[in-house]
């Protein structure tokens, strides 16, 4: 069997991890190139996958060596961070250099995963995956490398921390003050996402920016509440916290490690994440439901990931 190859860049995370192990399970090599030294993860004790660990993308050398012979690149790179300058390193310059790199080898074509809601945004997130969006199209207009964008919205499905992180705070929270209530995004399962990927790699279309999101639309409070009455039997009262005051505690504690938002991100917030053209359909796909995903995914593994930290830090878990 004659494998094509693929070289992913942020594929270590929670839609790279996934996506990694679902290629070499259908047919492809994969190189998977990360800053992190010594990834473990699933994918990389399957068969046909590389990890080039430690690796930066000033290692052009060793970036050019392993590349070599790919097919196609699958750019995976994005932070939170609100530091203009290295988000504007990590969504402008890394894709467009990992452009320039692939396309001088012969690669067919770039995937490169932007963020529904950049071309509105005002955010540092928003403006700058916006602004590397633009600068890869510019050099795909001008070179022979065909460049695909893909755009998600919030994407949810096993272990995902976005479900985690809200699942946590309720368990533990009788009264959860939830900041970015009425934020609205439109969940897309990891899945559907995954699929949409192998759609891009493998068919041919005039279309360059694909917007995919999920069947409906939500507000972050609806959300809150469908995992409550999954996860506890008893009562959650989930009520918005006022923007000032979001923006307040983003402000002087946002920068703490385990702080659940920062201020990019509660800016991010007021765009939204939505569209009403969801471009699955041109790819041949159906998104599922959120509530289809929610009661056959999420209630359990939410919770089994729960159960899971806890036991690891040996602390009693209360069924």
């Amino acid at each position: 069997m004659n494998r094509k190859k693929v070289s992913i860049f942020g594929g270590t995370g929670f839609v790279g991890s996934p996506l990694v192990a679902a290629l070499a399970k259908n047919g492809y090599r994969v190189t998977v190139f990360s800053r992190d030294r010594n990834v473990q993860n699933d994918a990389s004790c399957l068969s046909y996958v590389e990890f080039i660990d430690g690796c930066k993308l000033e290692d052009e050398a060793v970036i050019r060596q392993h590349m070599a012979g790919s097919d196609y690149v699958i750019n995976l790179v994005g932070t939170w961070d609100n530091n203009r300058r290295r988000a504007t390193k990590a969504h402008v310059t890394y894709p467009t250099r990992i452009y320039e790199i692939a396309n001088s080898l012969g690669v067919k074509k770039m995937i490169h995963f932007s963020a529904l809601g950049a071309k509105e945004g005002q955010s540092t997130f928003f403006t700058t995956k916006a602004a590397g969006d633009k600068a890869l199209l510019d050099l795909a207009a001008k070179n022979k490398m065909k460049v695909a964008i893909a755009a998600p919205s919030l994407v949810v499905g096993y272990e995902d921390r976005f479900s985690y992180n809200l699942a946590r705070w309720i368990r533990h929270s009788p009264l959860l003050w939830l900041p970015m209530a009425e934020a609205k995004v439109q969940p897309v399962f990891i899945d559907d996402l995954i699929q949409a990927v192998f759609a891009l790699l493998e068919q041919d279309h005039e279309q360059v920016e694909f917007e995919l999101a999920g069947k409906e639309q939500y507000r972050i409070k609806e959300i809150a509440q469908k995992i409550a009455k999954e996860i506890t039997p008893k009562r959650r009262t989930i009520i918005g916290m006022p923007n000032f005051i979001a923006g307040t505690l983003a402000f002087f504690i946002g920068f703490m490690p385990r702080f659940p938002y920062n201020r990019n991100q509660l800016k991010s917030a007021k765009t939204g994440s939505v569209t009403t053209r969801n471009d699955f359909e041109k790819l041949g796909l159906t998104p599922a439901s959120y509530e289809s995903v929610r009661q056959a995914e999420m209630p359990t593994t939410i919770l089994d990931k729960y159960y899971y930290d806890r036991l690891n830090a040996r602390r009693p878990v209360k069924l």
